[in-house]
């Protein structure tokens, strides 16, 4: 590394040095991340790596329009991150009260530092700081064990920063093609917060070079275009030291191979269980049988509807009996309803004359109104 020196003024008007030692070279290859843990005075504690804040371009929580993080935000309150609160999610209050830090604190912020590319001082800068996190505090939270296994597991975790703003200008441009409409200057950090479960929620997300257990490298915008490519093969079971060997013209390729055999994997797998399907059930006396009974109890659903519908067109009107009261009736009682109203409305004959019956007679067992 050569001798370059940066130096600003941070808000008080300190001059703030960073000398060439706290400056990281983009030119390391990727490496697996490093995960401290210490046992100290009968407690367990993580230090994990992470990359909290950069020069972009973010819509954040309540962001009127989109706003550039400054280089001169990062510089001037790089030291003011040592020991900012480290909660889950953003806390409802200021996390430096008391009662925020009783009741959701789980570790602290250390160590930051701004991560430059001295070959290349238009790349974005940005904030690494070591986040040393209690384990007896992450287990009395709801999430603490997920955030610990993902830890463990080497899992990177959507990071959110907290801060107050305190000088800003609307200005519009843009920045690495993202346009915006203002300029953050200067912060006060108030806390980091851990996102276990979401992904690209934080406005400096993962995607685009943040999170809790990213190693101290400085991410071009093109190896921040291959993070993807890399966390696909390594679910396939490629390996840190094989995926760094690669170039990133072999990385595209080799994840663009394997993401279409995956691909092609599943709609076969698809296809088999359908051919299996068809086979196993589609074409089965099981099947069948199960279609012919539907078919006829359709059949036999119309029937019914139609004898139902024809028997109140004889009936509405002539008997007390609600249409409701029909549709509650066996079939058997509505044919001899209906057979009854018949035999009643039949014009008498000459045997029936003969016969002795009283014509005003009505069948035994059914109600009709007088007409």
């Amino acid at each position: 590394m050569n001798n370059k020196k940066i130096y600003v003024k941070n808000k008080n008007g300190n001059e703030l040095r960073l000398s060439s030692s706290s400056i990281e070279e983009t030119t390391k290859a990727l490496r697996k991340n490093e995960l401290r843990i210490i046992q100290e005075g009968g407690n367990t504690y993580y230090d994990v790596p992470a990359i909290i804040l950069g020069e972009a371009v973010l819509t954040g929580i309540n962001y009127p329009y989109p706003e550039l993080i400054s280089r001169r935000l990062l510089t001037s309150s790089a030291e003011d991150w040592n020991d900012i609160p480290v909660v889950v999610y953003h806390p409802y209050d200021n996390a430096k009260t008391l009662e925020v830090i009783e009741a959701e604190l789980i570790g602290r912020v250390y160590k930051p530092q701004i991560i430059v590319n001295e070959d290349n001082y238009d790349e974005p800068f940005k904030l690494k700081v070591m986040v040393r996190l209690e384990e007896s505090l992450l287990k009395k939270n709801a999430k603490g064990e997920k955030i610990l296994d993902k830890i463990n597991n080497g899992q990177l975790i959507e990071l959110s920063t907290g801060y107050y703003l305190t000088d800003y200008i609307e200005q519009n441009g843009v920045y690495n093609g993202q346009p915006f409409n203002g300029i953050q200057l200067s912060i006060i950090p108030n806390h980091l917060a851990i996102l276990p479960e979401d992904t690209d929620l934080g406005a400096y997300s993962i995607e685009k070079g943040a999170g809790l257990g990213r190693e101290n490298e400085l991410r071009t915008n093109k190896q921040g275009e291959l993070m993807k490519e890399r966390e696909l093969l390594q679910k396939h079971g490629y390996s840190d030291t094989a995926l760094d060997a690669m170039s990133d013209a072999e990385l595209k390729l080799t994840s663009d191979l394997v993401a279409n055999k995956a691909k092609n994997e599943k709609a076969e797998d698809a296809d088999e269980r359908f051919n299996r399907f068809k086979t196993e059930y589609l074409e089965s006396d099981e099947f069948m049988t199960l279609v012919e009974n539907k078919a006829n109890e359709i059949v036999e659903s119309e029937k019914l509807k139609t004898f139902r519908d024809n028997a109140w067109k004889e009936l509405e009107g002539k008997t007390t009996l609600s249409r409701e009261d029909l549709d509650a009736m066996p079939n058997k009682a509505v044919e001899v309803l209906l057979n009854a109203l018949k035999s009643v409305e039949k014009p008498p004959t000459d045997s029936d004359a003969g016969s002795g019956g009283n014509e005003d007679e009505t069948p035994e067992g059914v109600d009709f109104e007088n007409n």
